[in-house]
Order: structure tokens, then C-alpha cells, then sequence
């Protein structure tokens, strides 16, 4: 067992979660403490739904903060694009919503490459 503190953390999904320790970046792990992933560029990541994790970055060009989903590996499943977006929702809702260029998306399909502009 790792007996590492963390000052944040997600829920536990499928037998992993996100991390953070004092200055350092989101980290994924497994039950028993082990390090499976890490994400620098991330200043948070929220709990795993539907097998994708919201995360937030900050644009180095821009300045701006943008959204994009993780997924169960801990690898970009959707680049950072969106200004605003929601957490995965399940089947029977919107999995997910962004905005990028001024234009607003809404995706009722589950799948990650059904997104429509």
C-alpha cells in the first residue's frame, strides 16, 4: 500500500482515480497507490463517468482555460478545445457539451467522434 497524502482526489471508478500531492500535477492511480498515468499539462481532472474524465488546461498561446476528456488509460480522448463543457451524463442524456469558436455543440451519442458543429 502507498502511504502518500494527497491534498486532492476523485472518487474511485473502475478501480482508478485522479490525484494531486502538494505541487505536482494530476496523477491516475490504481487501488493499491500505483501510478498509472500523469497528465502535466492538467490543472484538474474530475471523476471518471461513462469511461471519460473532464479535465481543465491552460492554453500556453492564448492564455485561455480549456476543457477536454480523459480517458480510462489517462490519454486525451478529446483534445482541450472547449471553453465550457459538462461532465458525461450517460446514455440516456447529453454525454457531453462545449463551446469553441463562439459555436456551441451538444453530442447525444455516446461515442467520442459523433460530435456535429
Amino acid at each position: 500500500m502507498n502511504d502518500a497524502w494527497y491534498k486532492g482526489a476523485t472518487r474511485f471508478s473502475g478501480g482508478k482515480a485522479w490525484v494531486v500531492a502538494e505541487n505536482t500535477a494530476p496523477v491516475l492511480i490504481d487501488t493499491k497507490g500505483n501510478k498509472l498515468s500523469e497528465v502535466r499539462e492538467a490543472l484538474r481532472v474530475y471523476s471518471y463517468t461513462e469511461g471519460l474524465a473532464m479535465a481543465l488546461v491552460k492554453d500556453e498561446k492564448t492564455g485561455r482555460t480549456l476543457y477536454g476528456y480523459l480517458d480510462g488509460k489517462g490519454k486525451w480522448a478529446i483534445k482541450p478545445q472547449f471553453e465550457e463543457c459538462g461532465r458525461v451524463l450517460g446514455r440516456a442524456g447529453r454525454p457531453w457539451r462545449g463551446r469553441t469558436k463562439r459555436k456551441i455543440g451538444w453530442n447525444t451519442d455516446t461515442s467520442t467522434k459523433a460530435v456535429r458543429w
